[in-house]
């Protein structure tokens, strides 16, 4: 009997076993019955038995994460607000101490990833602080070309006289 069916004949590859639906012979290896197209056996029956796992999969412990690389994060993105140029210097250069502290522990540390948004952002706040630096030196440029008394100062102050 294998899954409710039974065999007839018992010749290893000519083995055959009835339809429960309509009574036809089926060859032991077919899923389908050839009369009426109704399942008749699946993978789990027979010889393609599924075998269950006998082990448990370990599981290894979530590594520590380096503490340089959070303190590298919150350099770079607090220290943009409030020094501008000087916290993404410093947390870019603590994110690359983090990021190879992390390589060099060989798995003992984790917190790649926090390193690499470190020195994402870090990046990213250096060149918006150029950029800002740049607009800012051409505006006190042009304030001083034109002179404190000059159409722009008037305009934007008008009791600047």
């Amino acid at each position: 009997n294998l899954n409710g069916m039974e065999i007839i004949e018992g010749k290893a590859s000519n083995e055959t076993r009835r339809c429960k639906s309509c009574g036809a012979a089926v060859s032991v290896e077919a899923f389908f019955c050839s009369n009426c197209g109704n399942p008749v056996g699946s993978r789990a029956s027979g010889r393609y038995q599924h075998q269950e796992r006998k082990y448990e999969p370990v599981s290894r412990p979530q590594a520590p994460t380096e503490p340089l690389a959070i303190i590298s994060l919150v350099i770079t993105v607090i220290g943009f607000f409030a020094s501008g140029f000087i916290g993404p210097l410093i947390g870019v250069i603590l994110g690359h101490i983090a990021l190879r502290r992390i390589d060099a522990s060989d798995g003992y540390l984790g917190g790649r990833s926090v390193a690499v948004a470190s020195l994402v952002f870090g990046y990213l706040f250096l060149v918006l602080g150029l950029i800002l630096m740049v607009v800012f030196g051409l505006f006190v440029g042009t304030a001083i070309t034109h002179g404190l008394h000059g159409e722009i100062w008037q305009w934007s102050f008008p009791w600047w006289r």
